[in-house]
């Protein structure tokens, strides 16, 4: 799984399908510490590749996703490139 950001129309977002269904969902995205990159949601689907406005590099980044309350979290991986 992997999204390139680079404005050309093709895989320019990283967005985890079907949350609307959930509308309490929340995905939050860590880089390879665990610092949290960003914080998903109804309201905020999708991810540019960004954080504070500055353009992140190539690498590999980590998903928690927790629908709702009777769920189990969802944890995976991606590839960014540039």
């Amino acid at each position: 799984l992997f999204f390139t950001p680079n404005n050309d129309s093709i895989h320019d977002v990283w967005v985890l399908k079907g949350m609307s269904f959930y509308p309490n969902a929340e995905v939050k995205i860590v880089d390879r510490f665990g610092k949290l990159i960003t914080l998903l949601n109804a309201s905020k689907p999708s991810w540019d590749g960004t954080f504070n406005n500055e353009k992140l590099p190539s690498s590999d980044y980590w998903y928690v996703a927790k629908m709702n309350e009777k769920t189990p979290e969802k944890r995976g991986h991606f590839s960014l490139k540039r």
